[in-house]
């Protein structure tokens, strides 16, 4: 069966790192620690990027006040990628934002 439809990941890059503390701060979120010289969402981004097979299906979701260091953390990511959260709320609402943003775009 072939689908031409193209494969969309979502990266939730949020949270407080509490349980990242004293390398998660206000200062540098979690999303942004770096582990074995690269950050944790520059991971999920190389992950995500062997499963959709491209830079245009991959999204980033995390907080507002994160976007630039969220884009020069990610250069392959395009400002319009990046999903940015007015306020920290939940799981469930960043998916939900997230579901939103990329239906409207990719409505199949």
């Amino acid at each position: 069966m072939s689908d031409d439809r193209p494969l969309i990941a979502v990266i939730m890059a949020g949270g407080p790192g509490e349980r990242l503390w004293p390398l998660s701060r206000p200062g540098r979120p979690k999303p942004l620690v770096e582990v074995q010289g690269e950050t944790l969402v520059g991971r999920a981004m190389r992950r995500a990027l062997r499963l959709v097979g491209g830079h245009g299906g991959v999204y980033v979701i995390g907080l507002e006040a994160d976007r630039t260091r969220m884009l020069e953390a990610l250069p392959e990511l395009q400002p319009e990628q990046f999903l940015g959260e007015p306020a920290r709320r939940d799981t469930a609402m960043a998916v939900l934002t997230a579901a939103q943003y990329v239906a409207a775009i990719h409505p199949d």
